[in-house]
């Protein structure tokens, strides 16, 4: 008798089954979910076979032009898929995971929608890929029993045989729910065209609208961070009319003790019926649970925000691990509790620390509105003293695009931001904008953020070499991977005027020690501080315009997330060119010999000081007076305007508080 088929609309799915299917399954998109289920993955997405990973299959020229099915692989704990128990499976290079280790078609790389005579019975698609020489296979089983997820990664894998896009993807089984995931984590290279879904038998499937021409949501990030993944939920049997989860989990990583932590994100309705109450609970490192009753209004598949009214305050430095969950939806228990869940880890450090804001300034002579930029930007640091350490990396476009303060070093800077325009500016990192557009609002956001990263050291010119010594303090245990960059910088530069009527810029990017890419750290123990020190000896015909205007500018960085955990600028602690002045402190003049009668006292303060300077001919008069005025501890600039002084040496003469100190100044 003929077979009759219905389609049915199912939580935004398109479910083809016949009259009578049973233990079939439902989907939820969790789009930009900004984690993996659950959290119990929390791992980097790293292209190639990784630690702790069994390699399932490796890619070939063959299984490049050919797909193919890996060996059969053992589960480690039995999964029910249709109605049947398995316990092994086995996977085919084009994206499929088939409960079926029996059949001898293997799904090609051009997929189709489902169901397909292509793919065996009692299989999951995320059909379309193509394993090429360098891309995996692997699997890795994360979590406790009885709550584990076994993870089979399509790693680095791409889709087409010249291998134009490369993607990460995984499917995952969860242990005792029977509960099956799709995940999206990381695409580069273009638009993909792939089959999400599930299909029973050749007559029976569900897949996720849009199949077969489903394309990654996080081509734009490409992070390697769960952070950007969206993931596709399968479960078993039909969808509840009350069911929740936290869809969001909204936390500092790291923080004081004794700073209050309030607990805030987001929850998802997941099942058929409006949400008008719901409690939402939060424990720390499994202890007893904090309760919150929640008036809502969520529709079905919506979401909705919730800020717990107790925080959470931690009152040691340690590891703490934050789980927030929902419970009776309507008053009613919830359909499926073991879906309710999110975590999240806190590192509480025992002390924070002052920051320096890093502000890395994209810029060219070549650029019109670069040079409004660059004054926007010295007003800033000006309001803000103390705050903000610049460095400026010269671009080669707009046309004629010939700064000649270019380096590949630069460009690679630029290019590690994913930067497209300039004037194009960083702080810490992170914000991305025009730095026309820099306020001080904009620069307190970032400075008041609190740190846990000290920095320090010096820095030493001897002829044309520069040594630096950075001592990098943490108050919290870090794992390893943080970067150390040392940009050597010039204070103040004139030979790279060019087309945008700038005659003046300040801070400009000279060398970066080793190279743009830093120096990677080794594990860093809370109060163990670690020293680096790197020296770079400029060429002759080197593109430095004055040595003694030369500082370095030291930071510490993430490079997952690309947040600047600290910095420090150093300057030279002592010039050759000028050894025998007296010397009362971190105090310099630069640029020394003064560039057109311009250059500028820098020094530090431990403390908030009235500061002062004069500047002294050889006769002993003083020929130009900065006004005592009071600034701020921290890193601070006094310019000096000396246009009309003739050429010679001359003295200048800087009162801090009580004290009295002196630096020799050339003026050419």
């Amino acid at each position: 008798m003929k077979k009759l088929l219905r389609l049915l609309a199912v939580a935004g799915t398109c479910w083809i089954a016949p009259q009578g299917a049973s233990a079939q399954y439902y989907y939820i998109p969790f789009l930009n979910a900004g984690s993996n289920p659950g959290s119990v993955n929390t791992e980097q997405e790293l292209p190639g076979a990784q630690p702790g990973w069994a390699t399932i299959q490796n890619g070939s020229p063959a299984t490049r032009n050919n797909a193919a099915w890996t060996s059969v692989q053992s589960l480690p704990f039995p999964f029910q898929f249709n109605g049947q128990t398995f316990t092994r499976f086995r996977v085919a290079t084009s994206g499929v995971l088939s409960f079926d280790t029996t059949a001898t078609t293997v799904p090609g790389a051009t997929n189709a929608g489902l169901p397909s005579a292509s793919v065996p019975d009692n299989s999951i698609c995320a059909w379309g890929l193509t394993l090429a020489p360098g891309d995996f296979i692997l699997s890795k089983t994360f979590g406790t029993a009885p709550n584990r997820q076994h993870w089979i990664q399509f790693n680095s894998a791409s889709q087409g045989t010249t291998a134009a896009v490369t993607t990460f993807w995984s499917i995952v089984l969860q242990e005792s729910t029977n509960t099956i995931y799709i995940v999206d984590q990381r695409t580069v290279g273009g638009n993909l065209s792939l089959t999400l879904g599930v299909q029973y038998s050749a007559t029976q499937a569900l897949q996720v609208n849009g199949s077969p021409n489903i394309n990654s949501r996080n081509i734009a990030t490409n992070s390697a961070s769960p952070s950007d993944n969206t993931y596709y939920m399968f479960e078993p049997g039909t969808q509840p009319a009350n069911d929740m989860t936290v869809r969001s989990l909204v936390l500092p990583t790291t923080i004081g003790a004794n700073t209050p932590i309030v607990v805030t994100g987001s929850v998802r309705n997941i099942g058929t019926q409006p949400i008008t109450s719901y409690q939402l609970a939060y424990s720390v490192n499994g202890g007893t649970p904090v309760v919150d009753n929640v008036t809502a209004a969520i529709g079905s598949l919506g979401t909705g925000p919730f800020t717990h009214t107790v925080p959470f305050t931690p009152t040691a430095a340690g590891t703490y691990t934050l789980k927030a969950w929902t419970m009776m939806p309507n008053g009613q228990p919830d359909a499926k509790p073991f879906n309710d869940t999110l975590s999240r880890v806190i590192q509480v450090a025992d002390s924070s620390v002052e920051r320096a804001v890093v502000m890395e300034s994209f810029t060219s002579s070549t650029c019109p509105p670069c040079r409004p930029g660059n004054v926007n930007i010295r007003a800033v640091q000006r309001a803000n003293p103390g705050k903000v350490i610049k460095i400026a990396y010269q671009q080669n476009f707009p046309a004629p695009g010939n700064d000649p303060y270019y380096t590949l070093e630069s460009g690679a800077r630029f290019n590690y931001y994913n930067g497209s325009y300039v004037p194009y500016l960083l702080l810490d990192g992170g914000w991305g904008d025009n730095s026309n557009s820099l306020t001080t609002t904009i620069v307190d956001q970032f400075y008041n953020a609190p740190s846990f990263v000290n920095v320090k050291g010096s820095m030493t010119r001897s002829g044309s070499t520069i040594t630096a010594n950075a001592i990098i303090s943490p108050y919290l245990n870090y794992d390893a991977g943080l970067v150390c960059h040392m940009a050597i910088i010039e204070k103040h530069t004139r030979n790279n005027a060019r087309t945008n009527g700038e005659t003046d810029f300040y801070n400009v990017m000279k060398k970066m020690m080793p190279d743009q890419n830093g120096t990677t750290l080794p594990a860093l123990t809370s109060r163990q501080p670690y020293n680096l020190t790197l020296s770079y000896t400029f060429p002759a015909g080197n593109n430095v315009e004055h040595l003694d205007s030369l500082e370095v500018v030291v930071f510490v960085q993430d490079p997952t997330t690309k947040k600047v955990l600290n910095g420090v600028m150093y300057a030279q602690a002592r010039p050759t060119a000028l050894a025998d002045e007296v010397t009362f402190g971190p105090l310099s003049v630069a640029p020394n010999p003064a560039v057109a009668g311009e250059s500028a006292v820098y020094l530090s303060l431990p403390t908030a000081q009235s500061v002062s300077a004069d500047v002294l001919d050889a006769l002993g008069r003083v020929v130009a007076t900065v006004p005592a005025q009071t600034l701020a501890a921290g890193r601070q600039e006094l310019p000096l305007h000396l246009n009309a002084s003739a050429h010679g040496l001359y003295v200048v003469r800087v009162k801090t508080g009580t004290t009295t100190r002196v630096r020799r100044l050339v003026i050419e």
